[in-house]
């Protein structure tokens, strides 16, 4: 390029004597003049690619004493409402529990989040004993095992920590040999007709196949993968059929073969590591479960499966096609799993949407219904409980967002993945309720519960306050719309679990409904205690008898036997208060009323109009006589003229 040329584009690029607006990415990187156009003279110049610039926001000048109008944005910006309404969803729902379980050889540190049933019970207790409980939003990381104060009284701390099954049998006692033929059997049905339809990766005639392969060449089978597959399905299955000693045995060898296969991935070591979370989850350990799938989901990105399997040809077999869709089937049941456990003890999800790129698996209904919940799980523990500012106000509208986006899912769900979603539909549905139903049943109202608890928080908070409410009144009617739902939900699912378990013997098998209902017993227990001295508190108490009821028909364990207690417990002081409540209301209620009037030195007679005052009855045109008369007629049994002797 001329000399010439060049001095051109350099007079044309200073023609202005300031920078424009619109200067290129190399010019502002250079921090050199750029006449804005595309290309610009000393891009096109230097013979380098022009990026055109983003137009620059020009600063807001202000001036030294506001206008009348900037001052009034300053204060709808920065309102002491908007501030204080900030504040109470910090503390009465963004707020988290830690605590710590000092042990022989290390510090267990353990966090839930928001969304946390711990947390709700946290929240119970704290308006359950009223002042003398510890506000939450006190809590800091120099707290003493916070867990204390409320879940170790409620006998829950063997759950929170994740403490190991207390079975008495040791390492060395377990037998190393597989349960006989038959007994594995039951098993294996067990497990087919219950958590299989949770993890829908491995169909029921591929299980059975492996099965029988296992048991008829055992010797070949030692250290397969597809044997480890199997002994971790008759883990599940022997602790749903009552035999933890066959449980811990086969859960131990599977552990041990996990290990040793190292650093090594594949799709049954993913699916085993699913597998595993479950058995975790069974044996009351939430912290171990939600590890289990942690793991399980960096070996499924590790094998690809949340890509596109690539075909080998140009197209693809039937047999490449099956593989194909047993991976997706694998990575969709872990999504499902991983979304549901992220909302359970809230924290963060493992699997970011936008990392997938294989196709929804609506080949399956109800493989493609437990990933909607799934995802609308992810919107509740983002949306409600991981917003740290905002108001009220807009708490509630997302709030009733998402519950509107659950009815609207119900409706969409085939005729046999529906399930009563109202009382008057329990007879139309609970009579043949199947456990696929039942279990998408309960992640569906447990996501509705744990969307609307908030709502009881913060009614509950803005009875109890001594401050004047920073919530608007047309938030205020819409929580106590909010709370009724949530209590409608627990009564619901607890009526729908009572119906179908009396028709159905395999439901009283799901050991994991203990937590549906338990969370539903919460969820009622908390409502009476946020205004305990309303009418209506019999039909909660009636629905948390019926809970505990429920209990009694599934197989008794260490884990059934704390829920009771727990459950019980809470609801013997929630009574204590309801009673005192009420007490207290009645009290009140005879102190406004106006004293007994006392008639004792009246005199009572036919001068009775003179001690009333003269010319009452005159006034009204009766005559004091006439009223005697009447009163005679009105009280006498029989009248009749008087007879005159």
């Amino acid at each position: 390029m001329s000399s010439r040329n060049l001095s051109e584009g350099s007079r044309n690029a200073s023609k202005s004597g300031q920078r424009t607006a619109l200067a290129c990415a190399p010019c502002r990187l250079s921090k050199t003049k750029c006449n804005g156009q595309d290309p610009c003279a000393r891009c096109n110049d230097r013979g380098i690619v022009c990026i055109p610039g983003v137009k620059r926001r020009k600063p807001v000048r202000r001036s030294a004493v506001p206008s009348s109008n900037e001052n009034a944005r300053i204060d709808d910006a920065e309102a002491p409402e908007s501030t204080a309404q900030a504040d109470l969803l910090k503390q009465e729902v963004h707020c988290s529990v830690w605590g710590s379980d000092a042990s022989e050889s290390s510090t267990l540190n353990l966090h839930y989040g928001p969304s946390s049933t711990f947390v709700f019970l946290q929240q119970l207790h704290r308006f359950l004993l009223g002042s003398a409980a510890p506000r939450q939003s006190t809590i800091n990381s120099q707290s003493t095992n916070y867990t204390s104060e409320a879940i170790s009284e409620f006998g829950y701390s063997g759950i929170f920590f994740g403490n190991e099954s207390d079975n008495n049998e040791s390492a060395a006692g377990l037998s190393l040999e597989l349960p006989s033929f038959d007994l594995a059997a039951t098993f294996l049905e067990t497990y087919l007709t219950t958590v299989h339809h949770v993890f829908l990766f491995c169909d029921q005639g591929t299980l059975r196949k492996l099965f029988y392969n296992m048991y008829s060449a055992p010797s070949s089978n030692q250290n397969s993968r597809d044997s480890t597959l199997v002994m971790i399905v008759l883990a599940v299955g022997a602790f749903l059929s009552n035999y933890p000693i066959w449980a811990d045995s086969l859960y131990r060898r599977v552990a041990h073969r996990l290990d040793s296969w190292g650093d090594s991935v594949s799709l049954r070591s993913v699916q085993v590591s699913i597998l595993l979370s479950e058995y975790h989850n069974s044996q009351g350990r939430p912290n171990s479960a939600m590890l289990a799938i942690g793991r399980a989901v960096h070996k499924a990105f590790a094998a690809g499966l949340h890509r596109d399997m690539p075909s080998q040809g140009g197209t693809r077999d039937s047999t490449e096609s099956d593989r194909s869709r047993e991976r997706q089937a694998t990575f969709w049941s872990l999504y499902a799993n991983d979304r549901m456990a992220s909302l359970s003890l809230g924290r963060p999800a493992s699997i970011n949407e936008l990392d997938i790129n294989i196709l929804d698996p609506s080949w399956d209904s109800g493989l493609m219904a437990a990933v909607t919940i799934a995802r609308i799980s992810f919107k509740v523990n983002y949306n409600i409980y991981g917003r740290n500012r905002g108001s009220v106000s807009d708490f509630c509208r997302k709030v009733q967002e998402i519950y509107d986006e659950m009815i609207s899912f119900h409706k969409s769900l085939p005729q046999d993945q529906k399930f009563p979603l109202f009382e008057s539909e329990l007879g139309q549905y609970s009579a043949n309720l199947t456990a696929s139903q039942m279990i998408l049943a309960f992640h569906f109202f447990q996501t509705m519960i744990i969307t609307l608890r908030p709502c009881l928080v913060l009614d509950a908070a803005r009875r109890r306050s001594t401050k004047k409410s920073t919530i608007p009144s047309d938030a205020l009617i819409w929580l106590n719309d909010a709370a009724d739902r949530c209590r409608d939900a627990s009564v619901h699912i607890i009526n729908v679990f009572s119906r179908a378990v009396k028709v159905s013997s395999f439901i009283s098998c799901m050991r994991h409904s203990r937590f549906f209902i338990e969370g539903a017993c919460f969820a009622l227990l908390f409502d009476v205690v946020r205004d305990p001295a309303r009418d209506g508190c019999e039909r909660n108490f009636e629905a948390i008898a019926q809970g505990l009821h429920c209990f009694t028909l599934l197989p008794a364990d260490r884990l059934l036997m704390v829920s009771t207690t727990g459950v019980g417990r809470i609801l013997q002081l929630t009574k204590q208060m309801v009673a005192t409540a009420k007490a207290e209301a009645n009290q009140k209620v005879d102190n406004q009323l106006p004293l007994p009037i006392d008639f004792s030195n009246e005199s009572i007679g036919f001068d009775q109009g003179q001690a009333l005052g003269e010319g009452l009855w005159d006034e009204a045109g009766i005559s004091n006589n006439d009223i005697f008369d009447l009163s005679y007629y009105l009280w006498c049994e029989d009248p009749r003229p008087l007879s005159v002797d």
